[in-house]
């Protein structure tokens, strides 16, 4: 582990490059690289590749392949999607289905008060925006979450620049989604981030400061984060390869043919006659009578539908490994087979889910915080960051119905209904309901 002094040097950098970001000796104030990637199709394999959004530039475990797959799956996988539009939205929801956002909690450790300051800064940084769009408030963050947990990182820009024109307070003024796959973390000398750059399509790099990047990581292993879907890549090849042939061997075997059988006695002529004389009155309408020469039948060939039950099942079972962890099975309209009965069992998997949703939110919470340092870093300088401790806060949202919760649960929501009736408590029962899950 590194020495006191090494941590202590390196604290006092990383604030002495935010002190040069605001006395102009870096660009802090402009926003810089490109959050446009151009679209990617390889010519080899082209039945097999669709398009994605971005060229990837940076290779995950040293294949660009991986890279290219999980894009992929995000624009064209519709389990991916599903998955990401729960787990990307279900964050920011509150109980009435109101939109909620982050927020600093008025009390930390039980009943030490945060200082009022630290909570107007962090309402006027939520409430900011850049002409229409909100910089770190609202939904801004959902995107953050689609993208961490689809590619394993997201980066978010921000500018540092004076506040109006009379007043010269620097605070953050904007935000920028870069592209993931083309962004790269620098490393020191001791493994830990010491910048970001990005590397475009002809091979230009674009440096930034790492005060100017909110790096968020999806179960972050040393500088970078893993997809929730990067285990399901095979499973998303297999997909690709086997939907043509799937459709081939249902329409073959789905559609079966009338065999007309002549008797022992017609003779090539006969069945010539026969075919001709049924194509012209099939031609003219609907066949809804057939007469056919003595000796002769007419039936429906049986078709191979075992073959194309063996087939849907084992799609079904390469859609199953494409699920990730902490998503009940029944999210998925896709899978024809989940078993109902396992949907309710003592609550399990809605409380898997609700720890799903509790840690994307803890991965969100802990870049606000490194925005929130900064801006109060601006306001009121490193000592008052220090000295004033405080925690983010997001909105109660209740995973369960009413009917399966437990009693403690019940006891515990009166409890608050009886608080909300007292005037006295109404700001620490407001505060209760903000706590994260």
């Amino acid at each position: 582990m590194p020495s006191f002094a090494a941590r202590t040097g390196r604290a006092i950098a990383r604030w002495s490059e935010l002190w040069n970001t605001l006395t102009g000796k870096s660009g802090g104030g402009d926003v810089v690289g490109t959050a446009n990637g151009s679209g990617y199709a390889h010519p080899l394999y082209k039945d097999y590749r669709l398009d994605i959004p971005e060229t990837p530039t940076r290779p995950i475990l040293g294949s660009l392949e991986y890279s290219r797959d999980l894009l992929e799956m995000i624009e064209w996988s519709p389990e991916a999607r599903t998955a990401l539009s729960f787990l990307s939205r279900d964050p920011f929801m509150e109980r009435e289905g109101r939109i909620g956002s982050w927020q600093v909690g008025k009390t930390i450790g039980g009943d030490a008060k945060v200082n009022p300051n630290v909570i107007a800064v962090a309402n006027e940084l939520k409430n900011r925006r850049y002409g229409k769009q909100l910089i770190l408030g609202g939904l801004r963050l959902q995107e953050a979450a689609r993208q961490a947990l689809g590619t394993g990182d997201s980066f978010l820009q921000l500018a540092i620049e004076k506040e109006g024109i009379t007043r010269g307070r620097y605070c953050i003024s904007r935000s920028l989604y870069m592209p993931p796959m083309s962004m790269f973390v620098g490393e020191d000398e001791v493994g830990d981030e010491c910048g970001y750059y990005q590397r475009l399509d002809d091979g230009v790099e674009i440096p930034f400061s790492p005060l100017k990047i909110l790096h968020f990581s999806y179960e972050r292993r040393r500088l970078y984060g893993e997809s929730i879907f990067f285990q399901s890549i095979p499973g998303w090849r297999k997909l690709k390869r086997t939907a043509p042939a799937t459709e081939k061997i249902v329409t073959q075997n789905g559609v079966a043919p009338w065999v007309h059988t002549m008797g022992s006695t017609a003779t090539e002529r006969d069945r010539e006659n026969y075919e001709r004389k049924h194509q012209a009155e099939r031609a003219n309408g609907f066949l809804s009578d057939i007469y056919v020469p003595h000796g002769a039948t007419v039936r429906k060939a049986e078709g191979n539908v075992s073959g194309i039950s063996e087939t849907v099942n084992y799609e079904q079972q390469l859609i199953k490994r494409m699920i990730p962890l902490g998503l009940p099975a029944y999210f998925f309209s896709s899978l024809s087979n989940t078993e109902p009965n396992a949907r309710e069992i003592a609550g399990q998997p809605a409380m898997l889910y609700a720890r799903t949703i509790a840690s994307i939110r803890s991965m969100l919470g802990e870049q606000i915080r490194w925005a929130l340092d900064i801006e109060l870093c601006l306001a009121f300088g490193h000592d008052f960051v220090v000295q004033n401790p405080y925690d983010i806060v997001w909105p109660k949202w209740d995973v369960l119905p009413p009917a399966q919760m437990s009693p403690h649960s019940q006891e515990e929501k009166s409890t608050e209904g009886e608080d909300e009736s007292d005037d006295a408590s109404t700001e620490e029962t407001q505060n209760r309901r903000l706590r994260a899950l």
